[in-house]
């Protein structure tokens, strides 16, 4: 959190630190606090999440959050707190510059595999370079959230055996290099 004789501005995290920023507020006192939201209740929902949401942020001025189901969330949990919808922009910008030496070109999909976390997209561009004739191979490597054999179908379904590993569960430090 960052404070000035103005205002408290903080960034939320996650609804598990919820007392504590309710703890930072509380000693900010009557300074104004306004926090940064990009998720207000986490994608892997715990039971205290909109409580412990309500908690902290009910005490802020206002939020700011992207468009759509976050501001969404917020106005439905805080009826009373100004929400405004922004488009963060990215914290860095990429230059488009030419692959590495190859082929093939080895890509890491890599951690928790959820299904928001956009592997569909990198299936079907993977499927895409293929069909170009791209010699690329791509390993998804992690701890899945729900059943590995939805994934196994849609790389069949792409056609892409044998330039998909799929390395399900935890990977230790030891193996990643």
């Amino acid at each position: 959190a960052a404070r000035s004789t103005d205002a408290v501005v903080f960034q939320w995290v996650t609804p598990f630190q919820g007392p504590a920023y309710r703890a930072l507020l509380a000693a900010a006192g009557r300074t104004p606090a306004v926090a940064v939201v990009h998720n207000p209740i986490p994608h892997e929902e715990r039971a205290l999440d909109e409580r412990l949401t309500r908690l902290a942020l009910g005490r802020v001025r206002g939020t700011l959050a992207p468009p759509g189901p976050a501001t969404d969330d917020l106005r439905r949990l805080l009826p009373r707190v100004p929400v405004v919808a922004a488009s963060i922009p990215p914290l860095i910008e990429l230059e488009a510059v030419p692959l590495p030496p190859g082929p093939p070109w080895r890509l890491l999909f890599f951690g928790f595999v959820r299904p928001y976390k956009g592997l569909e997209l990198a299936i079907d561009a993977l499927a895409e370079l293929v069909k170009r004739e791209t010699f690329v191979e791509l390993t998804i490597a992690g701890l899945f959230w729900g059943p590995v054999q939805p994934w196994q179908e849609r790389i069949t379904a792409a056609g892409l055996e044998g330039k998909v590993s799929l390395r399900p569960g935890y990977v230790p430090d030891k193996d990643v290099q």
